[in-house]
């Protein structure tokens, strides 16, 4: 038998979601002109060969194995030719503990990637521990990625929406208001890049979050401290925000229509409830409430399709079919006034080839990385990757919004870093850097860096790559 040179696609589970995946990685083949191999493992043929997902499967020519995905032979494959095993089982624990196998079993032996459905701290801690070998030959280190789907559409949509587009001015200040509607996992990574991404010099970000659990602030500031730790004063050269938490509201309610007529001029609303059902409802009172406003205001709202309303609403929904609904704008009443309600969070693009393996995002975090680090830390520690992945989103909009002052733009690189460090990462400011502790001693005002640290900051602004730094 001849050895395959294809690339090889070994899914660990089937189900809905590794069949999405399957189909996106088909189309990608087919922009590519590539044929790669896909298989599902661990597949009983027996119990599922009636089944939907497993003759959808058959038709997109994928192979199915009864092994366990770390048995299957890879005996005929070319060790040089592209292999990726998705660990897709929904028991996270199952994935990581499969991960665990694969690199022991592959290091240094094939071209292979794994991608682990994990969102764990302890998923992140024992991964980046793993050995990825030093490479032999045309054999390069194992690469391994820990899948977050949220996190990786809330950044493309970052990245693909600016969120300053919508701002209003207020006596000669630009303000970035955003409703964040429900603190769960969405909310939660919504809230902590919205902090960052909204830093930019020139405009007030606040910030609105309303959930109904009583203690949604206290979660989040155990959570993230050096934000509350931060206050909310504005200093030249910090990260600023006005935050604000609303707990225990209930959205359904008098009250929340109350909060909501309340605050200054709202630009985005991001709904985050537990189900879409929830979301679509909760987006449609919202869109009622803010007409109502408009008209108090002494402003008639135009509602044909063509319009843009304001503020823009984007609800979390996983439905393929709803979501196509809300895409097309095709929600309006019986007086075809449109609700022009927008969402994030569809299946088919949550596990989608771009927002598993995100190929143009881990392209531009490379390259900031490389401004200041090197590949092998970029590869071995995710908090690396994530960390230049939104110095580069940021960037996109540092260059867009700023003039061209390399002083100002690296000021504001600074500031977008000490926002990013006190949410997503939880840092707080410490006299002496200490990583286990979460404390740097960097989280000051830009002007009290050393030179050494807004060197850093410039670079980060530029297209140049440099050599690592000590």
């Amino acid at each position: 038998m001849s050895v395959r040179k294809k690339d090889l696609y070994l899914i660990s589970f089937l189900d809905e979601r590794s069949v999405i995946l399957a189909e996106s990685i088909r189309a990608s083949d087919a922009n590519e002109g590539k044929k790669s191999l896909i298989i599902f493992t661990n597949v009983p043929n027996d119990k599922f060969a009636g089944n939907s997902l497993y003759k959808k499967a058959k038709r997109l020519r994928c192979i199915m194995l009864r092994d366990d995905i770390c048995s299957v032979s890879l005996r005929f494959h070319h060790p040089a030719a592209l292999t990726r095993f998705i660990l897709i089982n929904p028991d996270e624990t199952v994935n990581v503990n499969d991960s665990l196998l694969l690199a022991e079993k592959y290091r240094d032996k094939i071209k292979a990637e794994i991608y682990v459905f994990a969102s764990s701290a302890e998923s992140e801690c024992l991964l980046d521990a793993v050995d990825k070998g030093g490479g032999f030959g045309a054999i390069p280190p194992l690469k391994i990625r820990r899948v977050n789907v949220i996190r990786n559409q809330i950044y493309k949509y970052l990245f693909e929406n600016s969120i300053f587009e919508n701002a209003v001015t207020v006596m000669n200040e630009k303000i970035i208001s955003v409703l964040i509607v429900g603190l769960g996992s969405y909310g939660t990574e919504v809230l902590k890049a919205i902090l960052w991404c909204g830093q930019i010099i020139g405009y007030i970000l606040k910030i609105n979050v309303v959930d109904i659990s009583p203690d949604a602030e206290q979660r989040f500031y155990a959570d993230c401290p050096g934000i509350r730790q931060r206050g909310n004063q504005p200093l030249n050269g910090e990260d600023y925000y006005e935050l604000t938490f609303y707990s225990g509201v209930d959205v359904f309610t008098e009250s929340f229509s109350e909060i909501v007529k309340s605050l200054d001029e709202t630009t985005q609303v991001f709904v985050c409830l537990g189900n879409e059902q929830s979301n679509i409802e909760a987006a449609l009172k919202l869109r009622s409430v803010f007409s109502g406003m408009s008209i108090d205001a002494g402003r008639k709202p135009r509602h044909t399709k063509e319009d843009k309303q304001s503020p823009e609403i984007t609800a979390v929904i996983d439905n393929i079919q709803k979501a196509a609904l809300l895409r097309q704008n095709r929600l309006r009443n019986f007086k075809d006034q449109y609700y022009d309600i927008s969402c994030i969070g569809c299946d088919s693009e949550k596990y989608s080839y771009e927002n598993i393996f995100i190929p143009t995002l881990e392209k531009i975090a490379l390259e900031a990385h490389l401004k200041w680090g090197g590949e092998e830390s970029f590869n071995n520690f995710e908090y690396y990757r994530r960390s230049s992945m939104a110095s580069a989103i940021h960037k996109k909009y540092r260059l867009e919004l700023l003039p061209d002052d390399a002083e100002l733009r690296a000021m504001n690189e600074h500031i977008r870093w000490n926002a990013y460090m006190r949410s997503t990462e939880g840092y707080s400011f410490g006299l002496i850097r200490d990583d286990l502790a979460r404390r740097h001693a960097t989280l000051i005002k830009y002007s009290l860096l050393a030179a050494a640290e807004k060197n850093k900051d410039s670079k980060m602004n530029t297209d140049a790559r440099t050599e690592e730094l000590n």
